[in-house]
């Protein structure tokens, strides 16, 4: 019994690995809303 035990913990670890939400985390990076932020923070120094 414990030889399918240790089956059953092998192949149950590397489906979590292949799931593509760990390629989606540095799509999120990759997005150009963190570059709009500083532009926003430049704009009062005109009003002023």
């Amino acid at each position: 019994m414990r030889l399918m035990a240790e089956e059953k913990k092998t192949e149950a670890k590397p489906k979590k690995e292949a799931k593509p939400k760990t390629e989606a985390k540095p799509k999120a990076e990759a997005k150009p809303k963190k570059e709009a932020k500083p532009k926003a923070e430049a704009k009062p120094k005109k009003e002023a």
